[in-house]
């Protein structure tokens, strides 16, 4: 079996500590079982949509039981909030967000949005069954937002972006301009001259780039 190892020390009242090996084991059946719920939970409300999602139905495709489920979330919304609070931190893990470059973080947001179907349905279905409800703030998703913020504050003290836009004003438009390709119906895209193929989405991508390029040198009116 493969093990990785962490360093540890003695305890401190050692007055020469010294660093010795554990082996950390590999993840335990309970937490095998949790992330196929949450897997399992993941595809059904893909195809069915939170709302449309039966703890019955995830259970079969987890293969385990409804009462095991249970004993990991007290109830679907708990369950479907995990999903959401997952999904949330695969996103935020594979798009970075440097007040030094944000036109990069646009440009990784449309690729991302390009290239992960399935990210983007999930998305979308959560979108529209949850995305009214609120959420503590100590919930990762507004501990990230709040993170993204900061970074429109310093790239707005940097002189990056214009100071006077709202930051979470922004955040929202440049998500938008960067999901307009994929959330678009085929149909839009099928009407243009070029199509729907890879010459198509380039063009479209380089005009969500230079949208963004003067949004963040110019913000609204305020009035």
């Amino acid at each position: 079996m493969d093990f990785r190892f962490a360093l540890v020390s003695k305890l401190p009242n050692n007055p020469c500590p010294k660093t010795v090996m554990t082996k950390q084991t590999a993840p335990s059946r309970s937490t095998e079982t949790r992330q196929r719920i949450l897997l399992a939970a993941r595809e059904e409300i893909i195809i069915h949509g939170a709302a449309g999602a039966r703890v019955d139905r995830i259970a079969t495709l987890a293969k385990t039981s409804k009462e095991r489920i249970y004993f990991y979330f007290r109830n679907k919304a708990e369950l479907v909030a995990a999903v959401a609070a997952e999904h949330a931190s695969s996103f935020q893990n594979r798009i970075d967000f440097e007040e030094e470059d944000v036109l990069a973080f646009v440009e990784a947001m449309f690729d991302f949005y390009c290239t992960q179907k399935e990210e983007v349905t999930l998305w979308l279905r959560l979108l529209l069954d949850v995305g009214d409800e609120e959420i503590s703030l100590d919930d990762p998703r507004v501990v990230w937002l709040q993170q993204r913020v900061e970074t429109v504050r310093r790239a707005q003290q940097a002189g990056t972006i214009d100071p006077a836009w709202d930051p979470i004003m922004l955040l929202n438009l440049l998500s938008s301009l960067a999901a307009s390709w994929a959330i678009a119906p085929v149909y839009v895209n099928a009407l243009r001259e070029d199509g729907t193929g890879p010459q198509s989405q380039q063009r479209h991508r380089k005009a969500v780039l230079t949208i963004a390029a003067q949004m963040l040198k110019h913000a609204p009116p305020a009035d």
